[in-house]
C-alpha cells in the first residue's frame, strides 16, 4: 500500500471517528456530575467548568497532548479517601458513564487519564510528598509530579 492510500484510508478512519463523537455530555452523565457535586470535593461541570483554571488544567495538562483534545463532562477533585469514595459509589449508580482517573497525566493511552464526555477524577489536590521524620521513607500522594516529589526529596 502507498503512502498516499494509506494518508487516505487514515483521513477517512480519522473523519468518521471525529464525526461520530458527541459534542456534549449524555443525560445520564450530567446527572452522574450532578450527583457527585453533591458531595464535598470541588466538581467542575462542563461548560462552566471551561471557566475554572482547576478544570482546565484537568483537561489540557497531560505529557502527552492528544489526551487533552478529550473533553469531561465534568472534573472532582478529591481531597481525601472518603470524598474518592463518595465519587466511586455515584458512578456505580451510572455504570453506562464513563470516567478515568487522572494523576499525573503522564500516562499516553487516549482514554486511560482522559475522558470524552464522562467523569474525570483528577488527583491534582492529593500531591503532596511528605519525609518521615528520620528521612529513609517518604509518602507520596496520589496526584504528586516528579518534578514536585523530587523537590521535596533533594534536601
Amino acid at each position: 500500500m502507498g503512502l498516499l492510500t494509506a494518508w487516505c484510508i487514515f483521513s477517512v478512519f480519522l473523519f468518521d471517528c471525529i464525526s461520530a463523537q458527541s459534542t456534549a455530555p449524555s443525560p445520564n452523565a450530567t446527572a452522574a456530575c450532578q450527583e457527585i457535586s453533591q458531595g464535598s470535593a470541588e466538581t467542575q461541570i462542563w461548560p462552566l467548568g471551561l471557566t475554572n483554571l482547576n478544570y482546565l488544567d484537568a483537561k489540557n495538562h497531560y505529557w502527552s497532548a492528544t489526551n487533552a483534545d478529550l473533553t469531561p463532562a465534568c472534573a472532582v477533585f478529591p481531597t481525601t479517601a472518603a470524598e474518592v469514595s463518595y465519587v466511586v459509589k455515584t458512578l456505580l449508580k451510572y455504570p453506562n458513564v464513563p470516567f478515568a482517573s487522572k494523576s499525573g497525566g503522564h500516562n499516553t493511552n487516549v482514554g486511560f487519564s482522559s475522558v470524552a464526555w464522562g467523569v474525570l477524577i483528577s488527583f491534582s489536590k492529593l500531591a503532596s510528598t511528605t519525609v518521615s521524620l528520620d528521612q529513609k521513607s517518604a509518602i507520596v500522594g496520589t496526584g504528586a509530579r516528579w518534578g514536585e516529589v523530587i523537590t521535596a526529596l533533594d534536601p
